[in-house]
């Protein structure tokens, strides 16, 4: 009985050592703290480490750095931060809640990097690029291209901000993907970012977003006065069946006086849908929304687009069974879809004044007696909840 009685308390113990064991942990780090401090003490908020990158040393796979307000002149390296245990075991880099976080050094040329890494989330961070090196990036998530880099996977960016003051290089990209072949990196997601400032001129083509991952989302977002390029820039170089199963919905991009608003360049199943788009595009031949090159499939729906450029949509001989409903498009260089594609769709979209409730501040709800209401066609979820999160139809 005693041996029974000692081998039970002996499995118990055991439990309870290994629960302990993988508890996450959070670190702090503080303008006013000191990099000598231990790991152990780095866990009491009143005894932060001094830098970000003496907190990153700290971290295990999903725990929380918690960075307090202040400028960080140092960049975060593409090793530094450890992958998570999973989608719910995230690690887990942030601003405090309610705090001001600047993070505007740099390290290999980027603010920010996250090469071949799973699970981790960035939140509440301004991340500028002012000091980042030519052809570079605010932030860059992916591989770093050599062989058997296995790409970056289920990373997110939210509540925070992309963007370049202060001079800087002009061919600087707010958010990028990198790695090859294209399609290594998979489920990254923006929500809730600012991102503007990058750029020059329309000859450089730096875009506010290039991506090339799959199955990803950019939503709620506000991309804007941004130069030279798209505000969201999605292409693959190597093959065209990469970057697919993205999704683009409930932004706000506009004055981004380069290229188009929204580009989609290569992949499969591609979904634009509850965007705003307007006042983008450098010269009359740029604007609104464009599918062309190697995109197949694509889903256009729901998007205002408003006094760009160019065209409110452009289908290029490069696209095939592109699929464009209920959009609004007025008061652009061409209120039109101009189609070359394969196989394109298109049905109850809008190009006269669907008499919005102020243009003049892009307050594009619609007055009582717009011809756009009761005009769309029913195409069900996800595409039932509009940019504001109301139920449609209404009518």
């Amino acid at each position: 009985m005693k041996k029974q009685i000692f081998f039970i308390g002996f499995l118990f113990f055991g439990f309870f050592f290994v629960t302990q064991s993988a508890e996450a942990a959070t670190y702090y780090v503080a303008t006013t703290g000191n990099d000598a401090n231990s790991c152990a003490t780095v866990t009491n908020i009143n005894t932060p480490r001094r830098t970000i990158a003496g907190g990153l040393s700290c971290l295990s796979g999903g725990d929380t750095l918690t960075i307090k307000s202040g400028t960080y002149t140092e960049g975060i390296a593409y090793n530094a931060i450890p992958s998570g245990l999973s989608d719910q075991q995230r690690t887990i880099v942030r601003g405090a809640p309610g705090e001001t976080v600047i993070i505007n050094g740099a390290t290999a040329g980027y603010t920010i990097a996250i090469m071949n890494r799973d699970y981790i989330t960035l939140d509440g961070l301004i991340i500028d690029a002012a000091n980042a090196a030519p052809n570079t990036a605010a932030m860059v998530v992916g591989s770093t291209g050599s062989s058997g880099d296995p790409g970056a996977h289920y990373i997110t960016l939210q509540n925070s901000v992309l963007r370049r003051t202060g001079g800087g290089n002009s061919t600087i990209e707010g958010f990028e993907t990198h790695g090859y072949p294209s399609g290594l990196s998979h489920h990254l997601r923006l929500n809730n970012v600012e991102i503007y400032g990058f750029g020059s001129s329309i000859s450089n083509q730096i875009h506010a977003v290039y991506t090339n991952a799959s199955d990803s989302i950019i939503e709620n977002s506000t991309i804007h006065d941004n130069h030279g390029g798209h505000g969201i820039h999605q292409f693959s170089s190597d093959n065209t069946n990469f970057a697919s199963n993205n999704i683009y919905r409930n932004n706000r991009i506009y004055n981004n006086n380069g290229s188009f608003c929204i580009g989609i360049y290569s992949g499969t199943n591609n979904l634009i849908y509850n965007n705003l788009c307007y006042g983008n595009g450098g010269t009359s031949g740029f604007g609104g929304i464009r599918a062309d090159y190697g995109s197949n499939g694509a889903k256009i729906y729901h998007n205002t687009v408003y006094q760009n450029m160019g065209p409110a949509v452009y289908i290029g001989s490069g696209a095939s069974n592109t699929v464009v409903k209920n959009n609004i498009g007025y008061n652009n260089g061409s209120d039109s879809i101009n189609n070359a594609g394969t196989g394109t769709t298109f049905s109850n979209n809008l190009f006269i004044n669907p008499i919005f409730a102020n243009a003049s501040i892009f307050d594009f709800h619609l007055q009582s007696t717009s011809p756009a209401i009761n005009a769309g066609a029913t195409l069900g979820s996800p595409y039932n909840v509009d940019f504001e999160g109301t139920l449609r139809p209404q009518g």
